[in-house]
């Protein structure tokens, strides 16, 4: 089974585990009560090169690592499998401000500026929908494994 195949069916085995896991209909996920940001999240907002380990050219739809790229009208990768406790830097190569919502758990992003970065560190396993704000309709998605790729 090839690295690609063999990540799709771990980040698969765990989206399906997570969502039976998450209790009574309705139930929100960790970190997603109340109006202020996440205790499972420690965003801050930097300047400058990204300190992860990820690679510069990320497979546009799907890849391991802890970074995601924002670009004028996507995301790069669409759908990124990361690691529960390391940071998550998303970095704007978009040429404009944008700001990251996160759909299921109540955080979003300062605005992030031309060449700026926003870090987001999960303390949790958890699968996270998102889109952005201040271009167009752009959309990805983050699944936080405790697994090392």
């Amino acid at each position: 089974m090839g690295l690609l195949r063999r990540g799709a069916a771990v980040a698969a085995l765990a989206f399906v585990v997570s969502a039976c896991s998450g209790g009574a209909g309705g139930a929100r996920p960790p970190g997603s009560a109340g109006g202020s940001s996440s205790p499972a999240a420690a965003p801050t907002h930097t300047s400058g090169a990204p300190t992860s380990t990820a690679s510069r050219s990320p497979d546009p739809s799907f890849d391991f690592g802890q970074q995601v790229f924002i670009e004028a009208a996507a995301v790069r990768p669409q759908w990124l499998v990361s690691v529960v406790n390391r940071a998550v830097v998303f970095v704007n190569d978009s040429g404009g401000g944008r700001i990251v919502v996160f759909e299921n758990v109540n955080l979003r992003s300062t605005v992030i500026p031309p060449g700026g970065t926003w870090t987001y560190r999960p303390t949790t396993t958890i699968s996270i929908v998102y889109h952005l704000v201040g271009g167009p309709s752009v959309t990805g998605r983050i699944q936080v494994t405790q697994l090392e790729p």
